[in-house]
């Protein structure tokens, strides 16, 4: 198969960017769903790179910057996985699918201008749409569980500010490690500058908010990295 522009691969490529862009919401509902949604996002994500001849022959040879952007990503999350020790043998191979995932997402937003009659362009500007909704859903969550100690869901946490994810403290690392993507929709002109600084800044509070250190860390060293080297 290659891409090329008929219904089978339209299908397939815009059911990626469903399963990428809807990723946040699994995520939130509970750890059942959200290991589904990783396994069909890794399987068709790796289904489209093999099946199709271009990007087969350019994964080595092209995408330096995606792949700097994936190694720094990796190292972000082995990072957060030292911060908290306790965790490390259970997570370090959960964390694999992720980085895959995140190098095969960067490779196909790089290729849209060349797909574009593949991908739907209304489609991909709802889902995105939705991803940046679906992250100010919860930045705002955070904000409102920390002034009334309960959150829109009036689940109630009195010793840390936790938002969706429950008993754990696990909101601002979120945050901190789903915004290598952002970058990138922002480097990539898909997301315009006003809007870019002012969600990093919504982002920066709420993570401030959830007292996460790691997480604190990880989003300085992850902004940094975008402005000096990027």
């Amino acid at each position: 198969m290659s891409i090329s522009n008929n219904i089978n691969n339209k299908i397939i490529i815009n059911f990626f960017f469903i399963l990428i862009f809807t990723s946040p919401l699994f995520v939130y509902i509970g750890p059942a769903l959200e290991n589904i949604n990783v396994f069909l996002i890794l399987t068709v994500g790796i289904y489209i790179i093999l099946m199709s001849p271009e990007l087969r022959k350019n994964l080595f040879r092209t995408y330096r910057l995606e792949k700097i952007i994936t190694i720094f990503f990796g190292l972000i999350l082995l990072i957060s996985l030292f911060v908290n020790g306790n965790y490390i043998n259970s997570n370090i191979l959960v964390k694999i699918p992720y980085i895959v995932i995140f190098f095969i997402l960067l490779i196909l937003i790089n290729e849209l201008p060349k797909y574009s009659r593949i991908i739907s362009v209304k489609l991909f500007k709802k889902l995105i749409f939705f991803y940046l909704f679906s992250i100010y859903l919860l930045i705002f969550d955070i904000y409102f569980q920390f002034l009334f100690e309960f959150n829109i869901l009036g689940m109630v946490n009195l010793e840390n500010v936790t938002s969706f994810f429950g008993n754990e403290k696990v909101a601002g690392s979120y945050l901190a490690k789903i915004s290598p993507i952002i970058l990138f929709l922002h480097f990539k002109k898909i997301i315009k500058n006003l809007h870019y600084i002012f969600l990093l800044i919504a982002m920066f509070l709420a993570i401030n908010i959830t007292t996460e250190r790691s997480a604190i860390i990880i989003f300085f060293i992850i902004n940094i990295f975008y402005i000096f080297i990027v």
